[in-house]
């Protein structure tokens, strides 16, 4: 909930019907969506900048992606922020993915295999274990003349199950700053 504190002096009737008009504008709620929508991109931004990949390797900007996404509507009193980068919500809410086309998920856990389809790579599929081990896809490393060990690039898997993730959006507390900042600056420009 937001709150606001106004002071009134002078013809109280007269000013709260003028204060109703000018919050009643429609853009005073433009403005405030496109505030929101702005501190939700700038919180991605800086999310991006300050968390590296997990596996290290090649940068796929993941957040920063995600920002450019964001957008706002207006609709009668609310204002909605929509977010269209693929992937957010499941990170936010949550959820299991399975695959669609193929039987199984190649989910990456060498820094090279970070943000690359697995076809990019020259692998060896191998199963280890029995029954319900791990499947693993193994790049060849090294050059002709100088062999190394093949390297885990990716564990094939059925599904895979993602915890919810609440530090994808800006907290309410910062949500109802901008709003009250953004409704601030609104009316001591009218």
């Amino acid at each position: 909930m937001l709150s606001l504190n106004i002071q009134i002096s002078g013809n109280a009737s007269e000013t709260l019907k003028n204060l109703k008009a000018r919050l009643q504008l429609p853009g005073l709620k433009k403005q405030i969506g496109q505030s929101l929508a702005e501190h939700w991109r700038k919180y991605l931004r800086t999310k991006d900048a300050r968390e590296p990949n997990r596996l290290g390797g090649k940068r796929t900007h993941y957040y920063r992606k995600a920002a450019d996404t964001i957008s706002y509507s207006n609709r009668g009193n609310t204002i909605q922020l929509t977010a269209t980068h693929p992937g957010l919500a499941l990170r936010y809410y949550g959820g299991t993915i399975r695959p669609k086309r193929a039987k199984l998920l190649t989910i990456p856990i060498h820094p090279k295999a970070h943000g690359e389809r697995a076809e990019k790579f020259d692998l060896t599929l191998i199963k280890s274990g029995k029954g319900r081990g791990a499947t693993l896809l193994l790049a060849k490393t090294g050059s002709p003349e100088k062999p190394t060990p093949p390297q885990i690039y990716y564990i094939l898997s059925p599904k895979a199950t993602h915890h919810p993730d609440p530090t994808i959006a800006p907290d309410s507390t910062d949500l109802h700053k901008t709003v009250k900042d953004t409704l601030q600056t609104y009316l001591n420009q009218k």
